[in-house]
């Protein structure tokens, strides 16, 4: 009996010491440690290591996690709670993430720490997988869904992060928290809608915007293709290689919908008719077909400062009064092109093509020489050992446009009736002449303010003369012309009792007319900063904005020395991004008065004192926004001796379009060049080239217009009575 005692006791001890254990041996995923606690492995929680720990994202949102330990204080990020728990193995905080700047320094109002499915999913411990909510996807909810997910976009679109989106729209940066964790489609070219399920219709003119007045403006490229020369003389392209055989280029044109095609290859000094040719062979009807009176032809003697002449004409400079003086002045690559500086000489053809079949703002075309896949196509002169191309023979391509860029929307919709003008010099330039009392009182009230205030406005025609801050914008027309002619754009001020015109204007009428309507806008154009220059180069599509002020002796409204300030606030570098001097100062000294973003447009003008007309190009253009910001800085002021050493090239806009001028930082000092950002009016806007041509409905799913009564074609573009 003893031993039967014995061994039940015995049996007891060992039964008490098993359930002592830790609970399921820690089913094989920790260690069981004192205090029959369970030291779980990585990615395993649960007393008893049972339950998987799913991944962590970024939270797309938290919120304070509230009173975790219970002692009616919910604490901030320096207090850490909780510690030693599975899913927060280094501990957590009841309020705020413990988070820290690059600096180290703890901040204490921050969000989107990493969080187990990334706040917008469930996690199943026994498998390890989150179960996002709708919208979200990835091994940890890290993602907000793009359209349609798991079947994205539609079939005709690629879904990707806003920071790539960000990039594939002209290289702009986006490095906000959800810059790899916000999605979206970037859509095929022809459709659009958040899913790229929308089929875009075709683009027309609206036929009830072609009245008695108004003129269409149809884009008008430049297309230049030259080379180096160190003296004047014939071309010498060739394809690069040694037996010297024909070059060709092409030229990469972009539809309405942002489609690019590219031309069959066209030979180095080809003619008219065989770039539209090459024009006219892309498929589908890109380019309805264009007719050879569509395209200008001219050619360089070869000096630079000789200009440009048609070709087979027999002069050196370009005829006085014709449709063929599109280059003046001369066609300027760089600094060193100026008339008077050297032996810097091009040679070879460029070509003015009207695109009267495509209406609307298209992308500006580009010149391709790369052919034959990554090897130059185009080349000229003598090649040097290995095949390189001569430096003294570099081969240029440039394209852009003088006032006649393409347009959907005409900014310039208010018809100045009763008012016509004519183009004369004056004592300071060029002005508007040939006005009557009675049209020069009409003229006023159209124009109307220029700075969009009111308390300076003058008699009862309710205007202002204009300034050097806000002169007037105005587009003219030729009162006899076609409806293909779009008129250009001239910045006006009123002194001295005339109209000044700050661009040279130059008359291209073959028939040497000299009359124009006038068209005005209740838009404002406003120079963003007096102490901003711009620098650009000719045929580039990107400004550079510094602050190449030269007295720094210049006071201030409050009397306080300009340079003292300067050292103060460290040197403005001509910085006019909104990122980083964000809205509007309506003081005249303060540093930015209007700041500029992407989509903005913008004007870069010259001023040579009010009412004077200098070195702006004769033709302006207007200019969207791509892109603005900055450059890692090469060079710094020495505040404390105002040294002249600007910090150029620190600042950068990119455009849109190529300019048609040059300056650089050298002449803005004596003839700056300011930014000046143009400011739409609804009022005086009108939408003319869309889609179904304002006449009929875009049926999203077919990419069909369905027109209304009286209209008809494939979009809606023909007014016609049997269609009612």
């Amino acid at each position: 009996m003893m031993k039967a005692a014995l061994v039940t006791a015995l049996s007891a001890n060992v039964a008490l010491m098993v359930n002592g254990e830790c609970a399921n041996a820690c089913n094989g995923h920790g260690r069981c440690t004192s205090y029959d606690m369970c030291v779980c492995q990585r990615n395993w929680q649960a007393n008893d290591c049972s339950e998987r720990v799913c991944q962590f994202g970024l939270a797309h949102v938290d919120t304070p996690k509230g009173d975790l330990n219970h002692n009616n204080v919910v604490s901030g990020p320096d207090e850490i709670v909780v510690e030693n728990n599975f899913a927060y193995p280094y501990g957590t905080t009841e309020k705020f993430p413990r988070m820290q700047s690059s600096d180290l320094a703890d901040l204490t109002d921050s969000a989107h720490y990493y969080m187990e499915c990334s706040n917008k999913g469930t996690c199943d411990r026994d498998s390890g997988e989150c179960q996002c909510l709708p919208g979200y996807d990835g091994a940890a909810c890290q993602r907000a869904s793009c359209p349609g997910f798991p079947e994205s976009c539609s079939g005709h679109g690629v879904c990707k992060t806003v920071r790539q989106l960000a990039y594939a729209d002209n290289q702009n940066v986006y490095e906000l928290w959800d810059r790899d964790v916000t999605m979206g489609c970037e859509c095929d070219p022809g459709f659009s809608g958040p899913d790229c399920s929308e089929r875009l219709c075709k683009y027309a003119v609206d036929q009830l915007y072609m009245d008695d007045t108004s003129t269409v403006k149809y884009a008008t490229w430049d297309f230049a293709v030259v080379h180096k020369s160190t003296s004047a003389g014939a071309t010498d392209f060739h394809n690069g290689m040694y037996d010297e055989s024909t070059g060709y280029w092409a030229i990469r044109f972009f539809d309405m919908h942002g489609e690019d095609w590219v031309t069959k290859p066209i030979p180095a000094g080809a003619s008219c008719a065989q770039v539209i040719d090459a024009l006219n062979s892309l498929p589908n009807e890109v380019i309805p077909t264009m007719t050879n009176n569509l395209c200008t032809m001219v050619t360089s003697t070869g000096a630079n400062t000789a200009g440009w002449v048609v070709a087979g004409v027999a002069t050196s400079q370009i005829p006085s009064t014709s449709e063929e003086r599109l280059f003046a002045p001369p066609i300027q690559f760089d600094a060193t092109g100026t008339a008077g500086a050297g032996a810097l000489f091009y040679a070879g053809d460029a070509y003015r093509v009207q695109f009267h079949n495509n209406p609307g703002k298209l992308k500006q075309p580009e010149i391709e020489t790369m052919l034959d896949g990554g090897r130059t196509s185009l080349a000229a002169g003598t090649l040097l050992a290995g095949g390189l191309q001569d430096p003294a023979s570099e081969v240029k391509t440039v394209v852009w446009t003088d006032g006649q860029q393409g347009e959907n929307i005409d900014y310039f919709g208010d018809h100045c009736d009763g008012v016509s003008v004519t183009i004369d010099s004056g004592a300071a330039g060029q002005i508007l002449a040939s006005l009557t009392a009675t049209e020069t009182q009409l003229l006023k009230a159209c124009l109307g303010g220029s700075d969009d205030v009111d308390s300076n406005n003058e008699g009862i025609y309710d205007w202002d003369v204009g300034s050097d801050d806000y002169p007037h914008l105005m587009k003219l027309v030729l009162t006899t012309t076609s409806q293909s002619d779009g008129g250009y754009y001239v910045a006006v001020v009123f002194a001295s009792s005339e109209f000044r015109l700050l661009n040279p204007f130059d008359n291209l009428d073959v028939q040497g007319q000299n009359e124009y309507e006038v068209y005005t806008t209740q838009g404002v154009l406003a120079r963003t900063s007096k102490f901003t220059e711009v620098s650009v180069d000719f045929g580039g599509k990107q400004m550079i904005t510094t602050n190449t002020t030269a007295d720094f002796g210049v006071s201030i409204a409050d009397g306080t020395n300009f340079g003292t300030q300067m050292v103060a606030e460290g040197r403005f570098t001509g910085d006019i991004s909104c990122e980083n001097n964000p809205g509007e100062a309506k003081d005249p000294n303060f540093w930015v008065r209007y700041c500029v973003n992407k989509t903005d447009i913008v004007i870069p003008l010259s001023l040579n004192g009010a009412g004077t007309s200098g070195t702006n190009p004769a033709h302006i253009n207007m200019y969207t926004v791509d892109r603005i910001g900055q450059t890692e800085r090469t060079e710094h002021n020495d505040y404390n001796a105002l040294a002249t050493v600007k910090d150029e090239g620190t600042n950068y806009i990119d455009l849109d379009m190529s300019v048609n001028f040059h300056r650089d930082a050298t002449q803005s000092l004596s003839s700056p060049f300011y930014v000046y950002k143009f400011f739409p009016n609804p009022d005086s806007n009108y939408e003319y080239v869309a889609q179904c041509s304002n006449r009929g409905l875009c049926n999203n799913e077919e990419g069909l217009c369905e027109c209304f009564a009286g209209y008809t074609g494939d979009a809606c573009q023909i007014q016609a009575s049997l269609a009612v």
